[in-house]
């Protein structure tokens, strides 16, 4: 009879990114001017706060262009008699988002800048498209950085799979279970290494702990999968 060896193998679904919301990382207090200003008071206002552009705002505090410090550099008519709304460029509709979005929503639209305002449409902040890539590439390496640590350190061999299945970590212990090197492990899908019955019911979208007993090549191997939560919110 052969040896039946028990051995623990926990899945945990990797949410595949990073969950941000604008506000949380939208500027801080940007300087605004309204359209009906004269260009010699933002001149003033440049060389007061140092900035190369301000967001520009009607009576209303709604976002309806952008005037840069270049903008007036290049004017050659008298600034005098002439008024923000002049020379200052238009927002586009795409380039306004909502201050409770998610960041990952501007990524694929072609502004640099967006406008942040709230439900009624008012004027919020700014945020840059490429200070949100930042700040999701830092939390992305430090949740991979927090999940390979805690890999490390268990007894129990741990796949971490991406939403579709797809093998992303696998630890050391693993190798024992599958008799693979994690290397090789990471890039299959699940069902590469357990059978696609087995884990029909082991689905990222299930917000339930499960658990179920297999047996794998002469050895019984105990699958235990739980929800991620985050404040109390499921994540993966």
């Amino acid at each position: 009879m052969p040896l039946i060896v028990s051995l623990n193998l926990q899945i945990a679904f990797f949410p595949g990114g990073v969950s941000l919301l604008i506000n949380e990382i939208m500027m801080k207090n940007p300087v605004v001017i309204y359209e009906n200003e004269s260009l010699a008071e933002v001149r003033e206002k440049i060389k007061k706060y140092n900035v190369d552009s301000f967001p520009v705002l009607n009576i209303n505090n709604e976002p309806t262009g952008i005037l840069t410090g270049l903008a007036l550099t290049t004017t050659q008519d008298d600034l005098a008699d002439k008024r923000v709304y002049d020379i200052m460029k238009p927002v586009e509709d795409i380039c306004v988002v909502k201050e409770f979005e998610k960041t990952n929503t501007i990524f694929n639209k072609s502004c640099e800048l967006f406008f942040v305002v709230d439900d009624l449409g008012k004027f919020k902040s700014l945020i840059r498209k490429r200070h949100v890539m930042k700040m999701h590439y830092e939390k992305l390496q430090h949740s991979v950085s927090k999940h390979r640590s805690f890999m490390s350190c268990v007894d129990s061999g741990v796949l971490l799979l991406s939403r579709v299945g797809n093998i992303v970590e696998a630890n050391k212990r693993s190798e024992e279970i599958f008799d693979l090197d994690a290397n090789e492990i990471v890039g299959m899908h699940i069902s590469d290494v357990l059978d696609s019955q087995d884990i029909s019911t082991i689905k990222a979208e299930d917000k339930e702990s499960y658990s179920t007993v297999l047996n794998l090549r002469n050895k019984k191997i105990i699958i235990f999968k739980e929800p991620v939560l985050r404040k109390n919110k499921y994540i993966g």
